[in-house]
C-alpha cells in the first residue's frame, strides 16, 4: 500500500511507502521504535528538496503511529 496523498508539514512534502515501512521495522526495527522512526525518517530525507528538521519530525510521527498501530493489531 503506497499512500498516495502527499503529506503536508509547513510547505514540505514527502510520501511514505507503507509496504516499504513495514518491510524494514520487521528486518532491521526490533529494537527501539523511536530509533528506527528517527533512522528511516532521516534517511528518506537525505537530499530530498523538502529535507527540514519540521518534514523529519513530521515523519517521524506519521511513521511511528502508523507502527504503532500496526503493532496493536498484531498483538489482537
Amino acid at each position: 500500500m503506497v499512500d498516495a496523498n502527499h503529506h503536508i508539514f509547513n510547505k514540505m512534502n514527502f510520501k511514505i511507502n507503507y509496504n516499504h515501512l513495514i518491510k524494514q521495522y520487521r528486518k532491521l526495527g526490533r529494537g527501539d521504535l523511536d530509533e528506527f522512526c528517527e533512522s528511516y525518517s532521516f534517511a528518506l530525507h537525505i537530499g530530498q528538496d523538502y529535507d527540514s528538521p519540521e518534514s523529519r519530525k513530521a515523519m517521524f510521527s506519521e511513521i511511528k503511529e502508523y507502527l504503532l498501530e500496526e503493532e496493536l493489531k498484531r498483538a489482537i
